[in-house]
């Protein structure tokens, strides 16, 4: 009775916490590891909406070689031209 009293108890107490010791530790890597594959997912989801972003702007801007000049005559068509050339 005194062997079991004094080695099996005290051995399943520490078999014990240091299977909640294992289990711990696990969650709280678990933990970390979600942290970090979200902050990864935030990283590239903040890049594509940069991209987003750049190419809406990118589409409401019209292109510069779309532009004419002030001294071009916008009524004028060459068909029109060609009329009255002749």
């Amino acid at each position: 009775m005194t062997f079991f009293m004094l080695v099996v108890t005290p051995g399943c107490f520490c078999l014990l916490s240091l299977f909640v010791a294992v289990a711990a530790m696990a969650t709280i890597e678990w933990e970390e590891a979600s942290v970090a594959e979200a902050k990864e997912k935030e990283e590239e989801f903040s890049q594509i909406l940069k991209v987003l972003k750049r190419g809406e702007e990118e589409e409401v801007r019209p292109p510069h070689h779309l532009y004419l000049p002030l001294s071009v005559n916008i009524t004028s068509h060459p068909t029109q031209l060609n009329n009255h050339n002749e």
